[in-house]
């Protein structure tokens, strides 16, 4: 009885649609390794305690050094770092807005956009985001020491801090500027610039830069099967968990595509309708409702 009851609810849509569990499973995804800094850059607004009349401001960080500035695109990072291949952002609408769309054409930028609802897609530039909440202080005053601790911490995918990826050499802190080792008198120009180019090298083509994949599941979610999203904007408590089914167009590692919905979506938020199972009870105008019963 306990299996013929199993396989009820595995193939009752109604049952499907309230159940909360059920959510497809998948391994951490990570981005492709860029060959050089600034190439691929990730970007994000961070909206903060209103001080000297500034609330909001710009994160980017660049996703091979993991170098961070806090700074406008067209009046800083563009001009000092060179234009970048592509941004990655959130889907909100000052990303989207046509006029942010026409700047990056006109400046061959390749613009990839996250998974929707899916915050840890965006994780390298989150992370950032908290350290400036964090300070708990009036941030105009301390964006620039925030920015100057992101940028002298060691990565843990990359085993380098920004500063040592991008100017190939640690960050030289005051109180190391005392005095210098003997060995460090007679070093020349020449000799730095050719350790410098030494440096730069191993760092660009060091196997040690790519994001090590984590263990999880593989992907379980072909083109064509049938999957339900989960609900994000339920209003009452009996509303269904989840809406669908809908077909599956696309695929890649973590995301999936349907035609109802504009952007990608990740595995974690949607649910595998087995069609390979026996014959599925619709209940095409079944509603269900479900009250609250007293006892006299």
């Amino acid at each position: 009885f306990q299996r013929a009851a199993q396989k009820h609810v595995q193939q009752c849509i109604i049952c499907l649609k309230h159940n909360a569990q059920g959510a497809v499973r998948t391994r951490q995804g990570s981005f492709p390794m860029p060959k050089k800094p600034f190439k691929h850059l990730h970007m994000d607004y961070i909206e903060l305690n209103q001080s000297q009349n500034q609330q909001y401001c710009l994160v980017i960080v660049c996703a091979f050094s993991k170098w961070t500035e806090i700074q406008f695109l067209k009046t800083a990072i563009f001009p000092r770092y060179g234009f970048p291949e592509i941004i990655c952002s959130d889907n909100g609408t000052h990303f989207t807005a046509a006029c942010v769309r026409s700047l990056l054409t006109d400046y061959g930028i390749t613009h990839k956009l996250h998974a929707a609802y899916h915050p840890q897609s965006a994780g390298l530039v989150e992370i950032v985001v908290i350290a400036v909440a964090d300070t708990g202080k009036p941030w105009p005053q301390c964006l620039d020491m925030v920015r100057l601790i992101i940028n002298t911490t060691r990565s843990s995918s990359t085993g380098l801090t920004p500063v040592e990826c991008i100017f190939h050499q640690p960050f030289t802190f005051l109180q190391l500027t005392a005095s210098l080792p003997e060995n460090d008198k007679n070093y020349d120009l020449q000799a730095y610039l050719r350790n410098a180019a030494k440096r730069k090298e191993q760092i660009e083509s060091a196997k040690a830069l790519s994001i090590p994949q984590k263990p999880g599941h593989d992907q379980k979610i072909q083109v064509g099967d049938l999957v339900f999203l989960k609900a994000t904007q339920r209003t009452k408590w009996s509303d269904p968990r989840w809406n669908g089914p809908y077909k599956v167009l696309l695929t890649n590692l973590t995301t999936v595509r349907i035609a109802e919905r504009p952007s990608w979506i990740h595995v974690s938020h949607c649910k595998l309708l087995r069609a390979q199972e026996a014959e599925l009870r619709t209940h095409t105008n079944a509603e269900v409702r479900l009250q609250r019963g007293y006892t006299h």
